[in-house]
């Protein structure tokens, strides 16, 4: 080459980094030749860079510059510092032509591209390459249960983490039996004044409950009746009137069968519910005229139906539907800008991460995180909000860590784990008995959280923060077990965490705990299964049978059950 040259290497593939730069060594022929800038850390991260590379420029046996710059896309703390060192970098753009008689290889994140145009815009125009690095092959597959899917759904209208009743009883399907009994509806059973007595809201209510309790049968026996009742309202309505408290029942309605369709198993007729839930809420937002409340009805039905979709790898529903999901919650931070607005519109952020990974595009994953976080961290996030918003930001920040993990880069994965860790141990101070009453809830989350980074932090090496992380989940979910009057997702969250602990420090007390918890579980819940190993979840958090993606042609008619 004669005279300086600026090569672009936009990553998409950060596990290529490494052959990439073994390979430019070899070329280069002298490993010493190669000045090798590649800072780990965003502190300091500008200032050390430049330092580094105009230190290089005035080393005569110096022939090439490998500059990286690519770790952390849309992380607010690397993302400043990218935007701070490529504007110096620009200011010295004579210095670096003059001295530098070889070149640079510059490495920015797949999404930085727009970033080093604006802020280094005379060196961009003086690049001699621009190339992306990214893997010919099948990307490592990216995997999240539907335990960490769950995490980021956040409808108010879904049942409270843990706070059912262990002890159920059923006074909606009781008064049905009094008015129907077992026969089928008929148009003059509306003129029943005691129908009345059936209002869909507790009947939706009365399912989860019945969910929660492990009573599947008469989850799913209610469910059936809400749609016969709503079915048999929307067939007697005279044409042209105003339909608003039938389309939110039918919602409500449909909403219920879908979830005691995903406790059977049958994951696609709960998707076909799901979207008929969806399209009684539009109908009742767009009768409503009011985006308030309206937007409330269709976020209750869109946030379970990109769940739903993800699981079945639905993409082009599951993206539509988290999308939409965003939009309301953008507007409503507009309207109310407070911090449980914050929150719900980052977990959404991070559902839609999820599914752009589990499609392959981690770039796009990224890049949607960097918003989310942002929310919760920046001058506009409310002190007050605090621990609340360090739960979700920590639920960004394993995000961020699997993404980075599943692109080979363990070191920025490792920073991020670490984040987490501090973070739960900062705001829990590892005495989890001492969080109020009022915090049950936050606790349930971080207890669900926790094994996530667990596992990550397995995967990335460090045996000494996973057992940490384990320490904690395990004290976390024990606390909520008691809190939570020992609840089927109490019981289940704290079986998980003992087992995961025992992944990375094996006790007998360990197991000993998962029998007697096993004992329990099949005592009060005998429509579940066995063991809570074998439970899946549903959107709402509740723990239901293993769901299998069985592929029932459609949902039960509404006359099957009587």
């Amino acid at each position: 080459m004669d005279g300086f040259g600026l090569f672009v290497v936009l990553v998409r593939d950060a596990a290529l980094v490494a052959t990439l730069k073994s390979k430019v060594i070899d070329w280069v022929g002298e490993p010493t030749a190669v000045a090798d800038v590649s800072i780990t850390e965003p502190q300091g991260f500008a200032a050390e860079a430049l330092r580094e590379t105009l230190s290089a420029v005035e080393r005569p046996d110096v022939r090439l510059c490998w500059l990286e710059a690519h770790r952390g896309a849309g992380v607010p703390a690397w993302d400043q510092e990218r935007g701070e060192l490529l504007s110096r970098l620009n200011e010295r753009r004579g210095r670096l032509e003059a001295s530098f008689s070889t070149g640079m290889i510059l490495l920015l994140p797949e999404t930085g591209l727009r970033m080093a145009a604006s802020s280094a815009p005379d060196l961009w125009h003086v690049r001699s390459l621009t190339v992306t690095l990214a893997a010919e092959w099948e990307r490592p597959a990216y995997d999240v249960s539907a335990a960490e899917l769950q995490l980021c759904v956040a409808s108010a209208h879904r049942l409270a983490f843990g706070d059912s009743l262990t002890v159920f009883a059923s006074p909606w399907l009781t008064r049905w039996l009094a008015i129907f009994g077992e026969r089928t509806l008929s148009v003059q059973d509306l003129d029943d004044v005691r129908i009345f007595d059936l209002p869909i809201s507790d009947g939706a209510q009365e399912v989860q409950a019945a969910l929660a309790g492990g009573h599947l049968t008469v989850a799913s026996a209610v469910a059936e009746k809400l749609v016969q009742l709503t079915d048999l309202r929307r067939a007697n309505v005279e044409p042209g009137r105003f339909t608003i408290g039938i389309t939110h029942d039918e919602c409500l309605a449909a909403l219920a069968r879908a979830d005691t369709l995903a406790a059977q198993g049958h994951l696609q007729a709960a998707l076909t519910e799901h979207l008929r839930a969806e399209a009684a809420a539009r109908s009742h937002a767009q009768q409503l005229g009011t985006e308030s409340v309206g937007a409330m009805v269709l976020e209750a039905a869109m946030d379970p139906l990109w769940f739903a979709a993800a699981r079945l790898r639905e993409w082009s529903i599951a993206e539509r539907a988290v999308n939409e999901v965003a939009s309301l919650r953008r507007r409503d931070l507009t309207a109310r800008g407070d911090g449980p607005a914050q929150r719900a519109l980052s977990a959404s952020l991070v559902g839609w991460a999820h599914i752009k990974a589990m499609q392959g595009d981690f770039a796009a994953a990224e890049s949607v995180l960097g918003p989310a976080l942002s929310l919760l961290t920046g001058t506009e996030a409310s002190v007050w909000d605090a621990p609340a918003n360090a739960w979700v930001s920590s639920l960004v920040w394993i995000t961020f860590a699997r993404l980075r993990l599943k692109q080979g880069d363990p070191t920025s994965a490792g920073l991020l784990l670490g984040e987490v860790i501090a973070t739960a141990k900062s705001r829990l101070k590892a005495a989890p008995d001492a969080l109020d009453p009022e915090d049950i809830g936050l606790m349930s989350q971080w207890a669900a959280l926790l094994p996530c980074a667990v596992g990550l932090l397995r995967e990335q090496g460090d045996s000494s923060a996973a057992q940490e992380a384990a320490r904690l989940a395990v004290q976390l979910s024990s606390s909520f077990l008691d809190r939570a009057n020992r609840s089927s997702r109490a019981l289940w969250l704290h079986w998980r965490s003992l087992a995961t602990a025992k992944t990375v420090s094996p006790n007998p007390e360990f197991e000993t705990q998962m029998a007697s918890l096993t004992i329990e579980w099949s005592a009060r819940f005998p429509e579940l299964p066995a063991s809570p190993d074998q439970a899946d979840l549903l959107s709402s958090g509740i723990p239901v049978p293993g769901a299998q993606a069985s592929r029932v042609p459609s949902s039960p008619t509404a006359s099957s059950v009587q």
